[in-house]
């Protein structure tokens, strides 16, 4: 079954995806949904994914893998040194993406909790989503 490898452009605003069992699957992609119009302008299919194609690893591991990263203590993807994960409040003075990362998937689940987290992250930190074609997956709708 082949994968493909697609890194998330830097000023790209969007992708949605879902939660099935332990699977993830794409339920939406803007054609230009860019934090500004040049960046819409440069890029007329920011990735290569459609709707049904599920999402199986982010940055080489499995999607539920990487999502106990964030929040696993001592990670390089943990920012949370000076403090136990979970313990700053979403309208702290200082903000923490940890934190808010676990306050999510706690409350909305582990698929809401990532597209936020992306969001924020993609910025400093490149993130390659493995994707396989809703052809070839058998949960695709």
């Amino acid at each position: 079954v082949a994968v493909r490898h697609e890194q998330l452009p830097p000023g790209w605003q969007g992708l949605s995806f879902e939660q099935r069992g332990d699977s993830f699957f794409v339920t939406d992609v803007p054609k230009s949904c860019f934090s500004s119009k040049r960046g819409a302008m440069m890029a007329a299919r920011p990735i290569d994914a459609d709707v049904g194609d599920e999402i199986v690893s982010i940055n080489g591991l499995p999607v539920l893998s990487f999502a106990d990263i964030i929040t696993m203590p001592g990670s390089s993807l943990n920012p949370c040194r000076d403090h136990q994960v979970g313990s700053v409040g979403k309208l702290s003075p200082m903000p923490c993406e940890g934190c808010d990362f676990l306050r999510r998937r706690q409350r909305h689940g582990v698929a809401v909790a990532l597209q936020f987290w992306m969001r924020s992250a993609k910025s400093s930190l490149a993130i390659v989503l493995g994707v396989r074609p809703a052809a070839e997956t058998s949960l695709a709708t």
